[in-house]
């Protein structure tokens, strides 16, 4: 929820949030989650995962795993799309790719199934 940035001429470099940041905006996503009931949700990156479940929140313990949150909602943890495209190394990046596919592909048979 929080977006925040470094000017570079005209372009906007994204910066990552602190968990001060994070915990800040935490009472918009709660409110959004309230009125919208999301049956499921796909969280992108560490810091979605973090703004979701919380501090404790690992992506690399989580990743690929789907959890049942207390309301009911399916959450399934995976990475931040702009992971792939900072990889320099091409067997990791082609790694990476194909579980973030496989991620996805989770998504879409739960969503599917229901």
């Amino acid at each position: 929820k929080h977006f925040k940035f470094q000017a570079r001429g005209k372009r906007r470099i994204h910066q990552t949030p602190t968990a001060g940041e994070i915990d800040m905006c935490s009472w918009w996503l709660d409110l959004e989650r309230e009125i919208v009931k999301p049956r499921h949700i796909v969280t992108l990156g560490a810091t979605a995962l973090r703004a979701v479940l919380g501090p404790k929140a690992k992506l690399g313990d989580l990743r690929g795993q789907v959890l049942e949150l207390a309301d009911g909602t399916m959450l399934y943890p995976t990475i931040h799309p702009s992971y792939l495209l900072r990889l320099s190394d091409s067997d990791k990046a082609a790694q990476e790719r194909q579980a973030f596919l496989k991620d996805l592909a989770r998504v879409k048979d739960h969503v599917d199934a229901e």
